[in-house]
């Protein structure tokens, strides 16, 4: 597979309208050769419905060309990032359901119900060694979303109805649609495969964790650590798990001049489903 995470260079920009990829049509196997996550497709579809439409959206440096709308190209109006993501469209009698998967590397999740984060009432569903939730998404749509190896899948009711019991079975019965393919960003660590400290870019204020926090997260100005060095000479405290399931991912040294401050942003991940972490 095609690493092209490690060939990022940091200083690329987008400013060239003749260079602009627009999204385009594809398959979910064939679209894991242009992606930093894992990519799934649903085993199990009501009756009625099928897949009807895979789109990708493929990562480009950071930047909007003079005479280019974000629209035009699938990208997010509220930064000039350009990361990749994968919507798959699908259709029923009289109903139409959106599902889109992507790598959220703009924080950590919110308790893993990132497009969830404001709905009145949320509903847990076990899905073997994920959990999936359900409730109403940020177009305040029925929606659910799972994360599971380290992809979020989005599902969002766009037209008609599907019950919560169809929205459940479909997020619990998702595969990798080319396993071997994804074996490369499976193993890579997460700091490497995130698009906002690859192309030194603050990140995005989204809500994550359970707290308010809100503070920005200066990627424009951090760089990998190793766990050898922050073992040595640790810029701040840090707790270094000890016998447990959990182990090293990776981490970033966020140094900042004016003010004067230190962050370090380090994340494990669990050994067996190489997805839930701290």
């Amino acid at each position: 597979m095609r690493k092209y995470w490690e060939q990022t260079d940091t200083n690329a920009r987008l400013t060239d309208p003749a260079e602009v990829q627009p999204f385009r049509k594809t398959t979910l196997a064939a679209a894991q050769q242009s992606v930093n996550f894992v990519v799934f497709t649903p085993e199990w579809l009501p009756h009625d419905c099928k897949l009807t439409e895979v789109t990708l959206r493929p990562e480009q440096p950071p930047g909007r060309p003079d005479g280019v709308q974000a629209e035009q190209t699938g990208q997010t109006p509220w930064s000039e990032g350009n990361p990749c993501s994968i919507r798959t469209i699908v259709h029923g009698r009289g109903r139409c359901l959106r599902l889109k998967q992507f790598l959220y590397d703009w924080a950590p999740h919110a308790a893993s119900t990132a497009p969830l984060w404001n709905s009145p009432k949320l509903t847990p569903l076990p899905c073997g060694d994920a959990v999936a939730w359900l409730g109403t998404d940020y177009m305040k749509r029925r929606g659910g979303y799972i994360q599971s190896m380290r992809i979020q899948m989005e599902a969002s009711v766009i037209e008609g109805i599907f019950t919560d019991e169809e929205l459940g079975r479909i997020l619990s019965q998702l595969r990798p649609a080319a396993l071997e393919e994804s074996q490369a960003v499976q193993r890579a660590p997460f700091h490497l495969l995130n698009y906002w400290v690859r192309y030194k870019m603050r990140a995005v204020q989204v809500p994550y964790g359970l707290w308010k926090y809100r503070h920005p997260r200066h990627y424009d100005q951090s760089r990998s650590i190793s766990l050898n060095e922050l073992r040595l000479n640790t810029p701040v405290r840090l707790l270094f798990p000890d016998d447990s399931p959990y182990v090293f991912d990776s981490a970033v040294l966020i140094s900042e001049n004016e003010p004067l401050n230190r962050e370090v942003e380090i994340i494990y991940r669990h050994q067996s489903n190489n997805s839930d972490h701290i």
